[in-house]
């Protein structure tokens, strides 16, 4: 997190500018695979070995606070949506959640699914006494 942060044409300027780097990385939620019919996406949470998550899914953005973490909640809770508790296994060892893309996709394209996790009890190194909660992350299947 840095602040102070000043853009010219030519120049970026860090003045007083508050640097915070965490001491082990902050867990990341990725997505990658093919959107072909009959393809694999792989939803891959990377997190410190052993901490549980609560991994929110929906079909819709939204944006709300969410009393004890330092992000915001950005995947919509409104509509249809998913909340899946795991527990990370590491930062090199991904707990890795895989979904077939089915071989007709009739009604499917442009189907986009918000992903964000949530990790109650680990410290957030931004903002004191909050947990942390993850990068939002987009599994969009285009045809």
């Amino acid at each position: 997190m840095i602040s102070g942060v000043e853009f010219f044409p030519t120049d970026v300027f860090f003045d007083d500018s508050t640097v915070i780097q965490p001491t082990v990385p902050e867990p990341l939620v990725l997505v990658d695979g093919t959107d072909a019919p009959g393809g694999q996406r792989h939803i891959r949470l990377h997190g410190p070995a052993g901490a549980p998550c609560l991994l929110v899914a929906s079909l819709a953005p939204a944006f709300a606070s969410v009393g004890g973490f330092d992000d915001k909640l950005w995947a919509g809770v409104v509509g249809p949506h998913f909340i899946i508790p795991l527990v990370t296994t590491g930062q090199a060892t991904p707990v890795t959640l895989n979904w077939t893309v089915p071989a007709s996709t009739v009604g499917l394209a442009g189907l986009s699914v918000e992903l964000q996790p949530f990790f109650p009890g680990l410290p957030s190194a931004i903002e004191r006494g909050k947990s942390i909660a993850g990068n939002v992350a987009e599994l969009i299947v285009r045809f």
